[in-house]
């Protein structure tokens, strides 16, 4: 009778040793596909963070460029106003004048579009710099997504030869 309990015993043992490594084993493979989903919804969330900082700082560049080329027609008009008064023409440069105020008026409504997309440009790529860092430190902590070392132990399927022994396996105690 003993010998039954013994070999049920050892029975009883492997199948929760197996049952044991498959719940391991799935463990594993849902860490390492939690973490690779990790990885790519962070690769997403930096492609997103770089074109949105692309988009902020060609508005401000666009905006920047336009309020300098009307600071310039300013001072365009304002030097041929001058001209006008030194040749003795106070028709055209009243009619300067009347240009550079205009050039002024825009610029003094553009100021504050380009200061606030500046300000957004400024922000984006200092949001754009976090989540590169960000992402860079998850990319070094995680090179492949790969994983946890219990998953790498070789599991043995239960055959006859580790049920009933055999000269090369050692029983389980």
């Amino acid at each position: 009778m003993a010998f039954l309990s013994d070999i049920f015993g050892r029975m009883g043992r492997v199948a929760r040793g197996q049952a044991n490594a498959g719940v391991d084993a799935m463990e594993d493979a849902t860490f390492e596909a939690t973490v690779r989903q990790t990885v790519a919804d962070m690769k997403t969330e930096l492609n997103n963070v770089v074109r949105a900082s692309a988009m902020a700082m060609s508005n401000y560049n666009t905006l920047q460029a336009e309020y300098d080329k009307y600071v310039r027609q300013s001072q365009e008009w304002k030097d041929r106003a001058g001209m006008a008064l030194d040749a003795g023409n106070e028709d055209l440069a009243k009619k300067a004048l009347a240009k550079k105020a205009e050039c002024d008026t825009q610029v003094n409504s553009m100021k504050v579009s380009v200061d606030n997309a500046q300000a957004t440009s400024e922000k984006s790529l200092l949001r754009r710099t976090e989540t590169e860092l960000i992402s860079s430190r998850s990319s070094s902590a995680f090179p492949e997504a790969t994983p946890r070392p219990a998953a790498l132990a070789v599991y043995s399927p239960i055959t006859s030869s580790s049920l009933y022994g055999s000269s090369s396996h050692v029983p389980l105690s």
